[in-house]
C-alpha cells in the first residue's frame, strides 16, 4: 500500500467518524428537544389527570350576553352554593395540613401550587405563598415571575384580587391561574389585540379607569415588575384593584366596591369578560343593564 492509498483509507475513517459524531449530536439535540417538550407539559398533564376529592366544582350552565359587540360569558349556577366568607374559616386552607388532593407541588422555597377548591372551570389552580402574607400586600418581582412561568408552562393566564373591594375571599396571598383550554372563548381577545401596545393602553368599551400594558414574549422579571409598578402608579389612591397577567399583556383595574349594584360579586375574571350569577333572576337583570354597566359600577370612574 503506497502513501496515497494510506491517506485515502485514513481520510475515509476520519469522515466516517465525523459523520457518526454528527448523527449522534443531531440525535442528542432531537432527544433533548423531546425531553424538554415533555417536561414542559408534565405539570399540565398532572393537573389535567388529577381528580382531587376535596375539589367541589360548581355546577353551572353557560350563557352569552352581547354588549357593545362583545360576547360576555355568563355562568349561571344550577344549584345554591356559597363559598366561605372572608375571615369565616377557622383554619388557613393554604397552609398544612391540606385537604386531600389539594396540594400539587412546591415551587422553590417560597410558593406552593394548589387546586382551587371551588372552581367554575377545570384545572383552576392557585399560587400561594409558602408563609402567610396578606392578600392586600403588593406583588413582588418574584410573585410576578413565578406567575408568568406557571402561565407559560400551563399555557394559561393569571389574576390577582387585591384589597377589600376587589372580590377576594382569602386573606392569604394567592394568585389564581386558569389554562386557556379551560375556557370556551375569550370575549375581549380581539379588541385587546386591536389596541395592543408596549406602552400603557386602554380599550374603548371600558368607560372606567383601567390600564393595559403589552410586552414581548419572555420578559425579564425586572421588566415585568417595572410594568407592574408603572401601572400601580397610575391607580391613584385606590387601595383595591384587579390584575390580570397573560404572556403578552397585563391589566390593572382599580375598584371602588366589591358588589356591583349591591348584588353581583365581581373579581378579576369579570374584567376578562366572565361573570358568575346565582340564578335566572340575576341573569335577567344583567341582560337588562348590560355587563359593561356592571363592570363600570364596581370600578373607578374616569
Amino acid at each position: 500500500m503506497d502513501f496515497l492509498d494510506s491517506f485515502r483509507k485514513w481520510k475515509y475513517h476520519i469522515l466516517v467518524a465525523l459523520a457518526s459524531i454528527s448523527i449522534t449530536a443531531a440525535g442528542y439535540v432531537a432527544v433533548k428537544k423531546i425531553v424538554k417538550r415533555r417536561s414542559g407539559s408534565k405539570l399540565r398533564e398532572i393537573i389535567a389527570s388529577a381528580n382531587p376529592p376535596s375539589v367541589i366544582k360548581l355546577r353551572v350552565r353557560e350563557e352569552k350576553v352581547i354588549d357593545n359587540d362583545i360576547q360576555f360569558i355568563i355562568s349561571v349556577k344550577l344549584e345554591e352554593h356559597k363559598k366561605p366568607l372572608r375571615n369565616s374559616q377557622k383554619t388557613n386552607p393554604f397552609l398544612y395540613p391540606f385537604e386531600e388532593g389539594i396540594h400539587i407541588k412546591n415551587i422553590g422555597q417560597s410558593y406552593r401550587l394548589l387546586f382551587n377548591k371551588f372552581p367554575v372551570v377545570n384545572n383552576h389552580v392557585l399560587i400561594v405563598t409558602y408563609q402567610f402574607e396578606k392578600q392586600a400586600e403588593p406583588l413582588s418581582a418574584n410573585d410576578l415571575s413565578v406567575a408568568y412561568d406557571v402561565c407559560k408552562e400551563l399555557d394559561a393566564f393569571a389574576f390577582f384580587n387585591s384589597g377589600p373591594a376587589s372580590g377576594y375571599s382569602q386573606e392569604h396571598k394567592h394568585i389564581q391561574v386558569i389554562p386557556w383550554s379551560s375556557i370556551s372563548s375569550f370575549p375581549l381577545g380581539k379588541i385587546i389585540e386591536e389596541n395592543w401596545s408596549e406602552r400603557p393602553f386602554s380599550i374603548p368599551c371600558f368607560n372606567f379607569r383601567h390600564f393595559y400594558h403589552g410586552f414581548s414574549n419572555s420578559p425579564t422579571s425586572e421588566y415585568l415588575y417595572g410594568i407592574y409598578k408603572k401601572l400601580m402608579s397610575l391607580l391613584g389612591p385606590s387601595h383595591s384593584y384587579n390584575l390580570v397577567l397573560t404572556r403578552r399583556w397585563m391589566l390593572v383595574v382599580p375598584r371602588e366596591k366589591e358588589r356591583s349594584f349591591n348584588r353581583f360579586d365581581l373579581n378579576s375574571m369579570a374584567y376578562m369578560g366572565f361573570m358568575l350569577v346565582n340564578n335566572d333572576e340575576e341573569l335577567g337583570f344583567l341582560r337588562k343593564i348590560g355587563p359593561l354597566a356592571l363592570l363600570r359600577d364596581a370600578a373607578t370612574s374616569n
